[in-house]
């Protein structure tokens, strides 16, 4: 979220700028009313944190400035700050329409989660306010990226050199065997609240030559082929990982688990992709499904986390240094560091491990 502190004193500037952005949001800073009106009329801020004794003109008056000025799609989240006591101060500024009021000296955890009180209103908004038809991956810019719609491509080039076969992609439609034992691998987007389920399976006459051409062994044992087949998993998701990487589209790997015969669908939608590589002599079908899926996030602390979880934004220390990027998948040893860096009390939102 991008913040714009407007404070008179360029040492609460400044703190509430390293609190901000050890948060990870993007603190904006303004000394006065007049530069304050100026760079939420150019940056046009999600966020406004204003001091109760800006220079320039009254508070309460910067408020409903800032009111008159925006529409109601690009309403700031406004939280007033004072050092003065009293509930009529209070009442002013929500009567000229800050949504939230903190007092001074500031405290980094209040200011965190004041501050983090809009994406809490937004995320709750957005379930109690959506139609109930509105398919729940909506919002995701999965979809339109060109490594979605071109995914089959990147897959049957990666497949192809992991089996050093020229591999064919053909339609899903017609009659195929049905699938026997596959493989699936969980693809993350948690600034999205997004998976991507991607599946990949073989039927019953293409098991043989699969473990001919993986193993030397056409009747090797199912275990074996399991290995084969979750390595398929992992570099089909690695060929749309780094795809979509190109499109600044950063997605974390979970890990590969074992299917059965019973777990295959026939699902058509928007939000899912369907296809089969055949080798040139069609003694071989790999079908591959790809399957964007909604991915509730957690609000967790530095002692509910475990390993596995993926951090949906970057993580900054107090001092503003980059401590864990957004989209990592968490390491013991990374949660063992945050541990020793973060505040117990500091929260933010992370995925459920994979």
């Amino acid at each position: 979220m991008r913040v714009l502190v407007v404070d008179g004193s360029s040492q609460d500037r400044d703190l509430a700028s390293r609190y901000l952005q050890s948060a990870g949001h993007t603190a904006l800073v303004a000394a006065d009313a007049k530069s304050g009106l100026a760079a939420f009329e150019r940056e046009r801020p999600e966020i406004v944190v204003v001091d109760s004794l800006i220079q320039g003109m009254p508070a309460v008056q910067f408020i409903e400035r800032v009111r008159q000025s925006e529409s109601e799609e690009t309403r700031a989240y406004v939280v007033m700050v004072s050092s003065r006591a009293g509930v009529g101060e209070l009442t002013q500024a929500i009567g000229a329409g800050a949504d939230d009021y903190m007092r001074k000296p500031l405290q980094r955890d209040e200011l965190v989660i004041r501050v983090g009180a809009l994406e809490r209103i937004q995320g709750w908004a957005a379930k109690v306010f959506a139609p109930p038809s509105s398919p729940s991956n909506s919002a995701t810019k999965i979809p339109r990226l060109t490594a979605w719609q071109r995914v089959d491509r990147s897959i049957t080039r990666d497949i192809g050199e992991l089996l050093g076969q020229k591999l064919e992609v053909r339609s899903s439609t017609g009659a195929l065997s049905p699938s026997v034992i596959g493989a699936q691998i969980p693809l993350s987007l948690a600034s999205d609240h997004t998976e991507v389920r991607l599946t990949v399976s073989v039927d019953a006459a293409s098991v043989p030559r699969l473990c001919d051409l993986c193993l030397g062994d056409a009747s090797a044992a199912e275990d074996a082929l399991r290995d084969v087949l979750r390595e398929l998993a992992n570099t089909a998701g690695g060929a749309f990982m780094r795809a979509a990487a190109q499109e600044e589209v950063c997605l974390t790997s979970g890990l590969p688990t074992d299917l059965g015969a019973d777990s295959f669908t026939d699902a058509s939608k928007a939000s899912h992709q369907k296809f089969v590589v055949t080798t040139e002599d069609a003694t071989l079908h790999i079908t591959f499904e790809l399957e964007i899926l909604a991915k509730a996030l957690r609000r967790v602390n530095v002692g509910q986390l475990t390993e596995g979880m993926v951090v949906a934004r970057d993580l900054h220390t107090e001092t503003g240094a980059l401590l864990v990027p957004a989209g990592t998948r968490l390491t013991s040893s990374q949660i063992e560091r945050m541990s020793r860096l973060v505040s117990a009390r500091v929260t933010f939102d992370v995925a459920e491990a994979a």
